[in-house]
């Protein structure tokens, strides 16, 4: 389940939280935080006709000039693989530090419908970035931030992106971060969107195939649960323990591609897994037994023997639960805080 938690107007603003929970989760539930920002209410922009530019002018300040697909090849010598419809940049026109592109938005919206932009073209939009980096850039950056989104209407034309990034953090070798600005353009040049204080964070290598090998996982289809909790409570308390190690040892082989037989419940699991392999085992755990612990148990110095002791435990307390408490809410915990000052900002 999506919980979405708005407080009250302040200043003209109303601060946000994005919260889930599994639908089939016994017992009490854990929330997880997933977006938080601030929405300003109503607020015109100042003069969109001053916003307009000439597209015609801007594309002859850019030396070079190339189709979307020769950028999608560069990106992909970087380490992501972007699908076709992902694909969204048709033509581009750059230089180092900045470019602009035509975005195909493939009549995903109706043309009278002007309070709404396609999620794919608001994709592509980000990826003009890509296209600020040198040929030779063999580093590859990720969008991970911003300070503020602002959008001011679209009528279903044609759009245009620009993305601008710091050039001279650019030049320093290990430049572990670096700041961009974006706006977006209709055919007739008049501003639809701009996102100020853009923020990428440089990947390496081993994270982006450690995120592709997930997404194949992911696309995988889903195996019949091996363990359930009726199965865990049918047999022996002193037997157990035992048959929780064999479970997450056999889900470990599946994740690692290796064989059960090579993993001991003594090891460590912070010489088995990443974060995201944490995070999967996690989900899985929660799937099949209907409990979840916090991803700190799956890192650090626990073992899986360890592990499977804190499963057990949770299992026991929701079995000997009389009644299923409901869950709370993030705004009946307390999780939204009116004075957060660190989130960022949408204006619509």
């Amino acid at each position: 389940m999506v919980h979405l938690v708005l407080s009250p107007p302040k200043a003209g603003k109303a601060a946000f939280k994005i919260f889930s929970a599994p639908e089939t989760l016994t017992g009490e539930a854990s929330w997880t935080l997933h977006v938080s920002g601030r929405v300003a209410l109503d607020r015109e922009p100042n003069n969109l006709q001053e916003a307009k530019v000439d597209l015609a002018q801007l594309q002859k300040q850019y030396p070079e000039e190339m189709p979307g697909s020769q950028l999608y090849q560069r990106i992909e010598k970087r380490g992501v693989t972007l699908g076709p419809s992902c694909q969204r940049l048709e033509r581009i026109w750059r230089r180092d530090g900045e470019a602009i592109a035509t975005i195909g938005v493939r009549g995903e919206l109706d043309s009278d419908d002007r309070y709404c932009l396609p999620m794919g073209g608001i994709d592509a939009w980000t990826q003009v970035l890509a296209a600020c980096f040198p040929d030779g850039q063999s580093k590859m950056y990720l969008l991970s931030g911003f300070n503020k989104f602002l959008f001011y209407g679209y009528s279903g034309k044609q759009l245009w992106g620009k993305a601008k990034i710091d050039s001279d953090r650019l030049l320093e070798n290990n430049s572990q971060a670096i700041q961009g600005e974006l706006w977006l353009f209709d055919e007739a040049g008049t501003l639809v969107a701009e996102i100020n204080g853009a923020k990428l964070q440089q990947a390496s290598v081993e994270s982006l195939r450690r995120a592709r090998e997930a997404s194949n996982r992911a696309a995988q289809p889903r195996r019949e649960s091996k363990l359930s909790k009726e199965a865990v409570f049918a047999i022996a308390a002193t037997d157990r323990p035992h048959l929780l190690e064999k479970y997450l040892i056999q889900e470990l082989a599946v994740a690692l591609q290796s064989k059960p037989s090579k993993i001991s419940s003594s090891q460590p699991l912070a010489t088995l897994v990443d974060s995201l392999m944490a995070f999967e085992l996690r989900n899985r755990i929660e799937s099949d037994l209907q409990v979840r612990l916090p991803v700190d148990s799956f890192l650090g110095e626990s073992n899986i023997a360890e592990l499977a002791l804190a499963v057990l435990e949770k299992l026991t307390l929701a079995n000997l639960t009389l009644s299923e408490p409901s869950l709370s809410s993030p705004l009946e915990s307390g999780e939204l805080a009116e004075d957060d000052e660190e989130l960022e900002e949408i204006v619509l």
